[in-house]
């Protein structure tokens, strides 16, 4: 029985070993992560190399005392609410850490996205330059005007083609600056369009995917849904190692309680364990039961014992006891039916009682029943 009952205390910390593994699995390489970013913001806000050594410390220190801190707070005491205290600025500290490496890490890859786009070559109308300036074709204009002008204005004395087919030269090449100058215009026009939409493109590749879309499900900027989603990330990372090491922790401490509970009672019960009608085991320690026997009252002598003559409010394991005396006494016959009903517990813990009293019985001399 005794096996049994160690066997059973090992069990029942398997469970305990594996979530403390997931624990272990999960808190290590969160606080791993916390401390290199820690250490890359610290190096990037100093100028000096002296500056950025002491900003990584304080980084690395504040993720600790993140980290570390709740492992205290199960304890009692004046030190529980200065600790809270300190753990909530350095909870503080580090989201602002996380969130600043997030936000310059998106800033990086938006200025890539945007290097990698570059204009057309194949549209030679934003592209390709006119061969004249449009204030050249201005000037030459005007200049032809002013000379049709005078070329009207002038008087024969007698008929002169010549002044007609200079007036006719002088409009034709008019007209001729005109279509140039409309040419270079759209010229211009269809390279501003084109360096707008360039522009457009590169503000896109700057922003996130994911936040562009949820500014304009949700009404609100895309410098708001980075901030947003910064934040996210970092109370991820630092919940994960915070209740990782919490309960990492908190695990160590169970296992003098387990430790301890492995020490079970050989004598009374047979080191036999309990088991309560909705079927969960609880494993009775001597220690306890022996306190619990040596202060009752109104005993009556069996052996080099006293127990007390069990009512309804008496523990269960001090009625094991009275029952295994009553057996070696030779006063009682165990049955199921019976058990059952003096201990008021279920089938299965009333078999397991009886097999040990039967045990009791062949252990006693067949002489001492009366």
């Amino acid at each position: 029985m005794v096996k049994s009952a160690v066997n059973g205390g090992h069990a029942g910390k398997k469970p305990l070993g594996l979530s403390r593994g997931v624990a272990l699995i999960l808190a290590v390489p969160a606080t791993i992560l916390g401390l290199a970013l820690a250490a890359y913001v610290g190096w990037y806000r100093a100028g000096s190399a002296l500056e950025n050594v002491f900003w990584m410390a304080v980084g690395c220190v504040t993720v600790l005392g993140t980290h570390f801190l709740p492992v205290r707070f199960a304890d009692r005491g004046k030190g529980r609410a200065a600790a809270m205290s300190v753990w909530v600025c350095c909870l503080g500290l580090a989201l602002y850490s996380h969130a600043t490496f997030y936000l310059l890490s998106q800033e990086h890859a938006g200025q890539k996205r945007a290097a990698a786009i570059h204009i057309d070559q194949s549209d030679q109308s934003a592209t390709g330059a006119p061969p004249r300036s449009l204030l050249t074709i201005v000037n030459e204009r005007e200049k032809v005007s002013v000379d049709l002008v005078k070329n009207q204005a002038y008087v024969c004395g007698s008929p002169c083609p010549w002044r007609e087919v200079k007036s006719t030269a002088l409009r034709a090449r008019l007209d001729t600056l005109s279509e140039e100058e409309n040419a270079v215009r759209r010229w211009q026009h269809d390279r501003d369009h084109a360096a707008e939409l360039f522009q457009q493109q590169k503000e896109a590749a700057r922003q996130d995917l994911v936040a562009a879309k949820l500014s304009e499900v949700l009404d609100v900027s895309v410098d708001d849904i980075n901030v947003a989603q910064a934040l996210l990330f970092a109370i991820v990372l630092e919940g994960l190692a915070c209740l990782g090491w919490l309960f990492v922790f908190s695990a160590n401490r169970l296992h003098p309680v387990d430790q301890g509970a492995a020490k079970v009672s050989t004598g009374i019960l047979g080191a036999s364990p309990e088991v309560d009608p909705a079927g969960r085991t609880e494993v009775v320690d001597s220690d306890r039961l022996q306190k619990k026997l040596e202060s009752t009252s109104n005993s009556e002598p069996s052996g080099n014992r006293t127990i007390q003559m069990p009512g309804k409010e008496t523990p269960r394991e001090v009625k094991q006891a009275w029952l295994e005396d009553q057996v070696r006494a030779g006063k009682y016959e165990p049955t199921v039916m019976k058990v059952r009903e003096f201990l008021g517990c279920g089938q299965p813990h009333a078999r397991h009682v009886t097999r040990h009293l039967k045990a009791v019985m062949a252990e006693v001399s067949p002489k001492s029943f009366t």
